[in-house]
């Protein structure tokens, strides 16, 4: 017995090696490194590792670099979005002044959004028309909205944070864009996450649904090798252009005869427009097959952000590419009708596809236009 004792000991400190992990709970610097959660929580650091927030600045995301070229500020070296998508940085007080850059030899430069920092919002508070994430200063106590049921020997749980349970520490970041003095706005959304109304028109996230419950549903799969769950938090936040089949759940699609041609409607059942950032690209794709093959292809129809006011725009430096109108809004239903008479055997096909960037935009940035990515398909 004592043997596989030793045994089980040694395997744990080749385990902690192969994973480049130091077998002691010290954490260098305002943040533990990603790989630290490796110890316990492999598949989810596998999913986090492959999503946006992970690849979230210049250093490791081409469509971020690409754009920020565009910007005026690229010009004097000043780089000052890493509040939001480096908020690790070694220096991060300089680099958001646009004093300092990212430095790829810098290991906390590119963590993106880290484990340990969106695990360590304690709350988030206003500062002058923008909005600040307030860090917890123990560093080995995290947030979590699932109750506890097994001590962590590396980490402490708090489960009782009511900011992080119900999605609102997301907000501070996701509304970045916007100069409304309200958290959460119906007047000006641009990047912004719309939550919830409740019945005195309050909008507010909640526990029944927010941007945990959609972005992060619970997936199957435990969320530690150390306490065997049958599901666990998605940590690769699904998107509309990110493993979309998590979340066209929220989009109803319907096709109908009507008088010489027929309807297609689309009803938005999530709690903030259809389309928030205003470089992506949304798409409604009809087209009639008969007997396999296509006899009829539609123009295509294009949804953008309602045209807001120049000074309250973000990315304002490509104004000429800005001008939003046809978004679908939160809990909206948008009726189409196409002039075209069906006959037997006719089958319609309506696709709602997507572009993570438009294509007047990826001009404009010098990239490659955007493969179109399916989000909802429907057949009648």
């Amino acid at each position: 017995m004592k043997f596989i004792y030793i045994l089980l000991f040694f395997a744990s400190l080749v385990f902690a090696n192969i994973a480049g992990i130091p077998n002691d709970y010290e954490i260098k610097g305002r943040f533990a490194p990603n790989k630290e959660c490796v110890r316990c929580h492999l598949d989810i650091y596998m999913e986090f590792k492959q999503s946006k927030h992970k690849n979230t600045n210049i250093l490791n995301n081409p469509i971020h670099k690409a754009m920020f070229k565009t910007n005026p500020l690229s010009k004097q070296n000043r780089y000052t979005c890493a509040k939001c998508h480096s908020p690790t940085s070694k220096n991060i007080n300089d680099i958001a002044k646009g004093k300092k850059l990212l430095n790829n030899k810098n290991k906390e430069d590119t963590q993106g959004i880290s484990c340990a920092y969106c695990h360590r919002i304690e709350s988030i508070k206003q500062h002058n028309k923008e909005y600040k994430n307030i860090i917890s200063k123990q560093k080995l106590r995290y947030f979590s909205k699932r109750k506890q049921i097994l001590d962590s020997p590396f980490h402490d749980v708090n489960t009782t944070n009511q900011q992080f349970n119900n999605g609102n520490i997301c907000l501070a970041c996701h509304t970045q864009h916007t100069k409304e003095k309200n958290l959460v706005s119906k007047k000006n959304q641009m990047y912004c996450v719309f939550s919830n109304s409740n019945d005195k028109g309050e909008n507010k996230n909640n526990n029944k649904q927010n941007c945990i419950t959609c972005h992060m549903p619970q997936i199957e799969g435990s969320l530690s090798d150390r306490l065997d769950t049958a599901t666990h938090a998605y940590h690769g936040f699904a998107g509309i252009g990110k493993d979309s089949f998590m979340l066209n759940k929220y989009v109803d699609m319907n096709i109908s005869k009507s008088g010489d041609g027929f309807d297609i409607t689309i009803t938005n059942n999530s709690t903030h427009d259809l389309l928030l950032h205003p470089i992506r690209g949304l798409y409604l794709k009809v087209s009639i097959q008969k007997d396999g093959k296509t006899v009829k292809t539609f123009k295509t129809i294009e949804f953008k952000k309602e045209t807001i006011q120049t000074k309250q725009k973000p990315l304002s430096w490509l104004e000429c590419s800005l001008s939003y109108k046809n978004t679908i809004k939160p809990k909206q239903t948008k009726e189409y009708f196409f002039k075209y008479i069906l006959s037997k055997n006719d089958i319609v096909t309506a696709k709602l596809l997507y572009k993570q960037i438009r294509d007047k935009i990826a001009k404009k940035a010098k990239l490659k236009k955007a493969k179109f990515m399916l989000f909802k398909e429907i057949k009648r």
